[in-house]
């Protein structure tokens, strides 16, 4: 696995670097996902929206069940890129 840190402040482009990236790389992954982190219930939304996406869960599914199935997909599954934008804490 490999982790790429885009910091520093707001406003100065690192969101469209990561878009860029994921433009200019789609054919080198098998999942792209774009995770909004900025708060707790966005990133929630996007892991239910993925793992639905992967057939993993439903709109039914509970917040453990979501992050669950998504952690174990990721596990299991090579050649995949995540993006968190807006990530505060790691």
């Amino acid at each position: 696995i490999t982790v790429v840190v885009c910091t520093g402040l707001g406003g100065i482009g690192k969101t469209e670097i990561a878009k860029g990236f994921i433009h200019n790389t789609q054919k080198n992954y098998s999942v792209r996902a774009w995770f909004s982190a900025e708060k707790l219930d966005q990133l929630l939304e996007s892991y239910s929206l993925l793992g639905q996406k992967l057939g993993l869960t439903n709109k039914n599914s509970s917040a453990d069940e979501i992050i669950t199935s998504i952690k174990n997909w990721f596990e299991a599954h090579q050649n995949w890129l995540i993006v968190y934008d807006n990530a505060e804490n790691f």
